[in-house]
């Protein structure tokens, strides 16, 4: 995913020279087996290049594969809409009347998906485009625009908020007034990636996959880990980070178990060849046992 990302970020600085490289990269994400993948390397294809998307679709369409058909009604996603009746584009009204059923089902989550983005856009603009000279009527006048944008928007629309809370020079009331917005958004576009054909932890930053032990109450555990870390602003500053554990083997109680035993503080993280790790529990779920880290990054050891 982090490759995916990348290309999507950086898809504006492409070069004439660059863009073929960058189309074989998109279009190999673009089969990856995780939908976290194929929608970062729709995106970038998309901003790259849209004819080699569209032509890609057209060819996944004439496939005869259902696999290929339902990665073309995802990647459809990103194909601006042609017709200002329906909001949607040629691949996605193809793709509805698929005789797969688990096509019609990509096909509609693709056109719900261009629709929304599409109206976060402008209520993304509504927000950030506009003077602000009496603050009590100016968030009064866009609450609700804060509210429809907090429901609809994404990932991107959620970097383009801090990016802009980072830049601005804002008034406090309003730097809390953007900043309640993104937790909101935040937490919307969580539970959305839960909803996933695969579902995916929406972390920023990068992500590492490792194996070690987790200490608590005396007792050691041995854990998958999903770590995520962003890197401070300054060298006085540790890192943000965090992830999920999931244990090897371990019966359905365990994380209740352990969540009840570090009630007195953080568990440790202990993995080969890192430096040893504190985090403290957030909760558990389906998604393992979420921690939010404390101190240092269990980096490696030198």
């Amino acid at each position: 995913v982090a490759v995916a990302d990348t290309l999507a970020l950086a898809s504006n600085r492409v070069t004439e020279s660059d863009k073929p490289r960058a189309i074989e990269l998109s279009r190999l994400l673009l089969g990856d087996s995780v939908f976290a993948v194929r929608r970062s390397a729709g995106r970038s294809m998309a901003q790259v290049h849209l004819a080699a998307l569209e032509a890609l679709c057209s060819q996944w369409i004439g496939s005869g594969s259902i696999k290929a058909r339902v990665y073309a009604a995802e990647a459809a996603t990103w194909i601006p809409h042609d017709d200002e009746r329906t909001l949607d584009n040629a691949v996605q009204r193809k793709l509805r009347y698929d005789p797969e059923r688990q096509v019609r089902e990509a096909a509609r989550r693709s056109r719900e998906d261009l629709q929304r983005r599409e109206a976060a856009v402008e209520l993304r603009g509504l927000l950030t485009d506009s003077t602000i000279e009496n603050i009590n009527d100016w968030v009064l006048r866009r609450y609700a625009i804060s509210m429809a944008l907090a429901n609809i928007g994404d990932d991107f629309d959620a970097r383009h908020l801090r990016n802009f809370i980072a830049r601005g020079q804002l008034a406090p009331p309003i730097h809390r007034f953007f900043t309640q917005i993104l937790e909101g958004l935040d937490k919307q576009w969580r539970e959305t990636t839960r909803k996933w054909p695969e579902p995916w932890l929406p972390w920023r930053g990068s992500v590492e996959q490792l194996d070690g032990e987790i200490l608590v109450g005396g007792q050691k555990s041995n854990c998958r880990f999903s770590l995520w870390q962003t890197l401070p602003e300054n060298d006085d500053e540790y890192r943000s980070w965090g992830g999920a554990i999931f244990p090897h083997d371990a019966p359905s109680w365990w994380a209740e178990k352990v969540m009840f035993s570090s009630d007195n503080g953080p568990i440790k993280i202990l993995i080969p060849g890192r430096l040893s790790a504190e985090a403290h529990l957030v909760n558990t779920g389906t998604d393992g046992t979420i921690i939010s880290g404390t101190g240092r990054y269990p980096d490696l050891t030198l």
